[in-house]
C-alpha cells in the first residue's frame, strides 16, 4: 500500500477505519468525517462523528446533533446542578452556567393590623399595630389573660319600666317614657278651670250644638251622629266607563268607548308588482297629530289598547295567464323605517296576519284585505314607534298588483277587542 492511497479522507477511512482524527473547536463553516472529534463551543466537551460518513457545512452544533457521541467531559468536578429541597430550582438552560433560585419565602408582606421592617431583606422585623390589651371602664370586668380576655358587665343588666313608664326594650338602647298625664293644655273650643296638673277641670267653650244643611243628616243631641244622604259612591256600568275613586270625594269619570282615527291618509300605489313569492312595501302617511300615531310613539294609556286597522279600501289583483290557484297565502305585516336602531317590523299575532285565495280558482282574480288587530304594547316592544311601510308577501303563483286604494282608518279600544 503506497501513501498517496491515504491522501482524502474516504480512503484513510476506509483503510483505517478506527482511526481517531482530532479537529479542534467545532466550526460550522466545515465538513466533518466519521471518527473526528471536536469541542463542543457550548458546553467545552468533547464529541466523536459516529452517526454519519459525513457532516456538511452548517450542520448541527454537536451537544445538540444525534450524529455526534460525547468523546469526554471538560471537568472532573460538578457536571450537573438539580434543586431538590424544598424552595430551591435550577435552571439548566445553559449547562455551563445553571442558575440557582429561592422558590421558598422570597418577602413578607404586612397585612391588617401587621407592619413589617424589610430594611434587612434576609431578617425582616414583624411588629402588630393591633391592640395589645384591654382596660376595664365603669360597669365592666376584665379577667383571664391578655391573649384570651373574658369581659363580664358588671353594671346594670336591664331595665323594667312599672306603673306610669314605658321602657321601649329592657337592654339595649333603652327609651323611657312617661305614660302618665303630664299636664293639660287647652286647645280651641277648650277651657280650663282652676288649672291644677293634678286635678284639671275642663269645659267646652266651643260648639255645643250641630246644624246640618242640604245632603246630611244628624241624630242631634251632644254627641251627634251625621251621615250623607248625597252621593255615597261612582261606581261604572260596565267597561266602557271607568271611574277612579283614589280621592273618593272627587271621583274621575273617563270613557273607555272605542274611538275613531285616521291611520293612514289616501295614498295611490301605480305600478306596485309584486311577483310570487316575494315582498313589497306600501308608503304609509300617517297623520301625526292623530290617536294612532300619538300612541304607538308614547304608549296607550291603557295596557290593552290596540287598534282594528280597516284595510278594505285595499284591494288587489292576482294575475298570472289563465292558470289556477296552486299556492295560495299572502300576509300583511307594519314596519317602522325612521326610529333609530331599526327598521323594525310587527306582524299581528291575533287578527288576521295571513289571508288566503282559495286554492283551483282560475286566474285573473281580485281579492280585499278586512280589518287587521294592531296591540299598541306588543309593536313597541318590537322597537317601533311609527308606521312607515305596510308590506305585502305574496306567498301565491301569480302576480299580485294593487287594484284600488284609499284611506285607511283605525278604531281604537281601550280594553283591546273581546
Amino acid at each position: 500500500m503506497s501513501i498517496q492511497g491515504l491522501q482524502n479522507p474516504f480512503e484513510r477511512l476506509s483503510v483505517l477505519p478506527t482511526t481517531v482524527s482530532w479537529r479542534g473547536t467545532w466550526i460550522d463553516t466545515e465538513t466533518y468525517f466519521k471518527n473526528d472529534v471536536v469541542v463542543s463551543p457550548v458546553n467545552a466537551s468533547s464529541y466523536i462523528l459516529t452517526g454519519s460518513t459525513s457532516v456538511n457545512v452548517n450542520g448541527d452544533e454537536p451537544s445538540v446533533s444525534p450524529l455526534w457521541s460525547q468523546f469526554s467531559n471538560t471537568s472532573t468536578g460538578i457536571e450537573s446542578v438539580n434543586g431538590v429541597a424544598p424552595g430551591i430550582a435550577v435552571d439548566n438552560t445553559s449547562p455551563l452556567q445553571p442558575i440557582i433560585s429561592n422558590t421558598g419565602v422570597l418577602t413578607v408582606g404586612g397585612g391588617a393590623a401587621v407592619n413589617i421592617d424589610n430594611t434587612d431583606p434576609r431578617n425582616p422585623i414583624i411588629n402588630s399595630t393591633a391592640i395589645a390589651s384591654l382596660a376595664q371602664g365603669a360597669g365592666i370586668e376584665i379577667t383571664g389573660t391578655p391573649q384570651i380576655p373574658i369581659i363580664a358587665h358588671s353594671g346594670v343588666l336591664s331595665i323594667i319600666g312599672g306603673n306610669g313608664l314605658l321602657v321601649s326594650n329592657p337592654t339595649g338602647d333603652v327609651t323611657i317614657g312617661n305614660t302618665g298625664l303630664i299636664s293639660v293644655i287647652p286647645g280651641v273650643g277648650i277651657q280650663l278651670i282652676d288649672p291644677d296638673p293634678s286635678n284639671p277641670t275642663i269645659s267646652n267653650s266651643g260648639v255645643v250644638s250641630l246644624a246640618i244643611g242640604s245632603g246630611l243628616a244628624s241624630t242631634g243631641g251632644q254627641n251627634p251622629n251625621i251621615s250623607n244622604t248625597g252621593v255615597l259612591s261612582v261606581a261604572a256600568l260596565d267597561n266602557s266607563v271607568t271611574v277612579d275613586n283614589t280621592d273618593p270625594q272627587n271621583p274621575i269619570i273617563s270613557s273607555e268607548a272605542p274611538f275613531l282615527s285616521v291611520f293612514s291618509l289616501s295614498t295611490s300605489y301605480p305600478n306596485v308588482v309584486i311577483l310570487p313569492n316575494a315582498s313589497g312595501q306600501l308608503a304609509i302617511n300617517t297623520s301625526a297629530g292623530g290617536l294612532f300615531a300619538q300612541y304607538l310613539l308614547n304608549g296607550a294609556p291603557n295596557p290593552q289598547g290596540a287598534f282594528l286597522i280597516d284595510f278594505t279600501s285595499l284591494s288587489l289583483n292576482f294575475i298570472q295567464g289563465t292558470s289556477q290557484v296552486t299556492n295560495a297565502p299572502f300576509s300583511l305585516n307594519y314596519r317602522d323605517t325612521i326610529t333609530a336602531g331599526g327598521p323594525y317590523t310587527y306582524t299581528s299575532a291575533t287578527f288576521p296576519s295571513n289571508y288566503f285565495l282559495s286554492l283551483g280558482q282560475t286566474y285573473p282574480l281580485q281579492a280585499s284585505l278586512s280589518q287587521s288587530f294592531f296591540s299598541v304594547a306588543e309593536a313597541r316592544a318590537t322597537g317601533m314607534r311609527a308606521v312607515t311601510q305596510i308590506q305585502l308577501t305574496n306567498g301565491t303563483n301569480a302576480n299580485m298588483t294593487v287594484a284600488t286604494s284609499g284611506g285607511f282608518f283605525a278604531v281604537y279600544y281601550p280594553n283591546g277587542v273581546e
